[in-house]
Formats: C-alpha cells, structure tokens, sequence
C-alpha cells in the first residue's frame, strides 16, 4: 500500500474500507461464506474448499453470495469449517467440509434452502 499522502486521501482510504467490510454486517442483504482459515483450516484443505466454493457460485451464477477468509473457529478437529450467514438468519456452521460437501453447500443450502444436516455443527451448545 501507497503512502497517504494527504486528509483527502485519508476519507478516500476510510470510504473504500466501509464499502469493503460493510459486506459483513447482518443488514447488508449478502449471503456470506466465511472459510475457517487459520493455519489448522489451511491444514485440513480451506483454500481449496473456498477454491471450490467460488467455482460453484460462479457455475451456477449464483447472486448476492459472497467467500471471505476467516480465522480460527476454535474447532479445529471439524476444520476444515465453512459458516454460511444469510441475511435474517442464524448462521450455519458445517465442519468436515469436502469438495463434495462444499459442491452440497451452494447446490443444496443456497440455492434450495436445504441446510446439509450431516455437516452441521450445534455451536450454540455451551458447556458451563
């Protein structure tokens, strides 16, 4: 990245990163696809099953769904992880995630709604 040489350059800066993250927060409209990839996702095969994730929407031109690298779940035996938010919902968490699996992701769950129930992880239940 370029020096910022100036305030005007400073907003242009601040701007353009609101337009990127603003793609994250819960009213943005955007399905999300967040790949778990710390180094114990890297391990297990993220970048790969993000590879294929990306494929998938581009082949079935699937809209308004968006891939961004995460970190660490905290699961790593599940890893690789991939957490699908979609706008009003609560998010899903699917661990062991395949090619296939990740192929089942956008054919089943976005596309008919449908969640993978084999996959899904229950992060919701927390141990006092």
């Amino acid at each position: 990245m370029d020096k910022i040489g100036s305030w005007d350059e400073l907003k242009r800066f601040r701007e353009d990163t609101r337009k990127e993250t603003s793609l994250l927060t819960p009213d943005s409209g955007k399905t999300i696809l967040a790949v778990g990839e710390a180094t114990c996702g890297i391990a297990a095969g993220a970048k790969k099953i993000a590879e294929v994730l990306q494929d998938e929407i581009e082949k079935r031109d699937v809209k308004n769904v968006y891939i961004i690298a995460t970190g660490c779940f905290g699961y790593c035996y599940a890893e690789p992880m991939v957490e699908v938010r979609e706008p009003g919902k609560k998010s899903v968490y699917y661990g062991y995630v395949t090619e296939d699996t990740a192929r089942e992701i956008v054919s089943e769950h976005l596309m008919q709604g449908k969640p993978l129930t084999q996959n899904i992880l229950n992060l919701e239940v927390r141990i006092p």
